[in-house]
C-alpha cells in the first residue's frame, strides 16, 4: 500500500510504503514486484523526488537522504534538525541540477554532482 504519489522512473516504480511505516520502495512497473525497501522511519512525510540515477527522500528524521535508484544503497544524508514545510524538487541553472527542500524557517539547496 503506497502513501505517497509515486515517482516513475522506466520500469521502476518509488513510493512511501503505508502511513507511518517510514519505509520506501522500488517495485518493477511491469509485475509489481517489489525489489527492494529501505530501512524503517527513513521516509517521512513528503513526496520522493529524482534527479537522473539518485532519489532523494526527506526523512521522519529531519535527514535528507539520498540513494542509488537502482540498487536502493543509501550515498548521502544531511540533517536538517528540522520538520519538512514541503517535498523537495529538482531545478537546473547554469547547466547545473540541484536539490533543493523547505525545512523549518529555511530553503536548503544542494549542487549535485556532473
Amino acid at each position: 500500500l503506497a502513501f505517497s504519489n509515486p515517482v516513475l522512473a522506466g520500469d521502476a516504480v518509488f513510493s512511501m510504503s503505508a502511513l507511518n511505516s517510514g519505509q520506501f520502495f522500488w517495485a518493477d512497473a511491469k509485475s509489481g514486484k517489489t525489489l527492494w525497501t529501505s530501512a524503517p522511519r527513513q521516509a517521512g512525510n513528503a513526496a520522493i523526488v529524482r534527479a537522473g540515477n539518485l532519489l532523494f527522500v526527506p526523512g521522519a528524521d529531519g535527514i535528507l537522504r539520498a540513494y542509488d535508484a537502482t540498487t536502493g544503497k543509501p550515498l548521502w544524508s544531511f540533517p536538517t534538525n528540522q520538520l519538512w514545510k514541503a517535498s523537495p524538487m529538482t531545478y537546473s541553472f547554469d547547466n547545473k541540477q540541484f536539490v533543493a527542500v523547505a525545512s523549518g524557517s529555511a530553503i536548503i539547496a544542494f549542487g549535485l554532482p556532473d
